[in-house]
């Protein structure tokens, strides 16, 4: 019987191939995995979500592909942890625009600064010397993450908002015109910060005005939305910024979008 363990000591280039397939169809359970095991982490720490990640991914594979000699089969016997899953590895080719919720990918240490293109306070209003220096890089791929501070600089205004954003993605491509775009949602604020007052309540309005312009642009809109809508734990004090537990979580779903090999080994 020609099994896939049989198959993997003759074309082991092939097999991993194949799992890496495989492992990018896997994702959409690993996610919901990912945020079920980030519910039962009662410590709300970084390591044990991700390692919930890693092993969630592992038990999917080893699924698909039977071989002793198997990546997943590392994985699974937790020969593989959170400290071999090389994120910059992932994004390696990559450019990240936003705000300082954006900045955190570099600030937590899960990306370098060379791919992370962001600034405290960063809005569509504020980073046209930013946008024009990470599009200098000529990346292949571009994930842009604004809106958070603009819901306020607008003043709810979503219409102006994506004017602006378009003008930005623009200006990008007039640099850059091969990289593939791609466009965050804006991250819902907690329940408590939207009661707060301001415009936080409009975040859902200025998402649906920028998956509308994504439409119009060609880019590709990435919905990160119910990682808070089911994760509140991962919000910081004020309702805004995240925990570093979300990152995981974010950094999963771009890579999904891009059809990005996201289990890479450091």
């Amino acid at each position: 019987m020609r099994s896939s363990a049989v198959k993997a000591k003759n074309t082991g280039h092939k097999l991993l191939v194949a799992i890496l397939i495989v492992a990018m169809f896997a994702l959409g359970a690993v996610i919901f995995f990912i945020t079920h095991a980030m519910q039962k982490n009662k410590d709300n720490n970084l390591t044990d979500a991700p390692n919930a990640f890693i092993m969630a991914a592992s038990q999917s594979i080893s699924q698909a592909a039977d071989t002793s000699l198997s990546l997943a089969q590392r994985i699974y016997e937790g020969q593989i942890t959170l400290a071999d899953i090389n994120f910059e590895a992932v994004f390696k080719d990559c450019i990240m625009l936003g705000d300082s919720i954006t900045s955190g990918l570099s600030a937590y240490g899960f990306l370098s600064e060379s791919i992370v293109y962001c600034r405290i306070g960063g809005s569509v209003l504020n980073s046209d010397e930013m946008v024009k220096k990470a599009a200098e890089a000529a990346p292949p791929l571009a994930f842009f993450s604004y809106g958070t501070n603009d819901l306020g600089m607008f003043s709810g205004d979503a219409e102006l908002f994506v004017e602006r954003y378009r003008e930005i993605i623009e200006k990008f491509r007039a640099i850059s015109p091969k990289t593939k775009i791609y466009v965050n949602s804006i991250p819902k604020p907690s329940d408590a910060k939207i009661a707060s007052g301001g415009y936080f309540y409009k975040w859902e309005e200025f998402n649906s005005k920028v998956q509308q312009m994504c439409s119009e642009i060609g880019a590709e809109y990435i919905d990160n939305t119910e990682i808070l809508r089911e994760n509140p734990q991962l919000y910081a004090g004020d309702g805004i910024h995240v925990s570093p537990s979300y990152y995981p979580l974010w950094m999963a779903r771009m890579a999904q979008a891009a059809g990005l090999q996201w289990l890479i080994l450091s």
